[in-house]
């Protein structure tokens, strides 16, 4: 009897390897989002952190998580299949925030929590659950972000995620004032355009900031009309909103 219990063993399913995974995607997570709060120039460093770190899950899968054979190679590509078709069909916000880059930066640290979470779980759970539940966790990881789009950054390149189908911005403005419209604002005395360079417009007790050619430039959205302007930096319509904004601290430096 015994020798047939020995002979038995080779043939288990040894238990998946999961410290490893968990350890990953919390260094992963401190390194992508805790540690650049704490040190602002570790910003680029985060982002491409949450990026390797996702590489790094990949390479436990498949060589070290001892995952059945079926979840650990269908995995991967499974993964690869639900994001980018999410990126044709999420909203274009978030496919050209951040020069096109926002949705692998932050798609990938939220997929890797996910699917190594549901490793954490499906390990208490038959081989068929554990197969239904991979696929939806992938699906659900991924598709959400269909749901979502941004606003744009905060001072602190903080993304601002929304539902897709919230108000916008632009919308809310117009809802104040029937005299604004969002592709031309002028008053008599200085008539002009105002052509933001960002994906939205600044709302503050009742007035609209945005930029009108090189100015900075604010609106009274109930009269329609331009109540000042400043000149900003040369060439700073290509730097993140929150670099426009330390321009001209006495004006807006209440919306930091």
């Amino acid at each position: 009897m015994k020798s047939m219990e020995n002979n038995s063993q080779p043939g288990q399913q040894k238990p998946v390897r999961l410290w490893p995974g968990i350890a990953i995607v919390i260094i992963q997570w401190l390194l992508r989002f805790i540690v650049p709060d704490l040190f602002p120039g570790a910003l680029v460093a985060g982002a491409f952190s949450g990026i390797i770190g996702g590489i790094t899950i990949v390479i436990w899968w498949l060589f070290f998580s001892r995952a059945p054979r079926f979840e650990c190679l269908s995995a991967v590509p499974l993964t690869i299949a639900g994001l980018f078709l999410t990126s044709q069909i999420i909203d274009k916000s978030l496919a050209t925030a951040m020069m096109g880059k926002m949705f692998p930066v932050f798609s990938i640290p939220v997929m890797s929590l996910a699917f190594v979470a549901w490793a954490v779980v499906s390990s208490h759970l038959t081989a068929k659950l554990s197969r239904i539940s991979m696929i939806a966790t992938i699906l659900a990881a991924s598709g959400f972000w269909a749901l979502l789009r941004t606003n744009g950054m905060d001072s602190e390149a903080h993304p601002d995620f929304t539902w897709r189908w919230a108000t916008t911005t632009e919308e809310r403005l117009l809802a104040h004032s029937g005299v604004i419209k969002t592709a031309a604002i002028s008053d008599s005395s200085d008539p002009g355009q105002l052509r933001p360079y960002f994906n939205d417009f600044i709302i503050h007790n009742e007035d609209a900031f945005g930029f009108d050619g090189p100015y900075l430039t604010c609106i009274d959205i109930e009269k329609g009309t331009r109540k000042w302007k400043e000149e900003r930096l040369e060439n700073s319509s290509s730097l993140p909103i929150r670099i426009c904004f330390w321009c001209f601290p006495k004006r807006v430096s209440w919306l930091l």
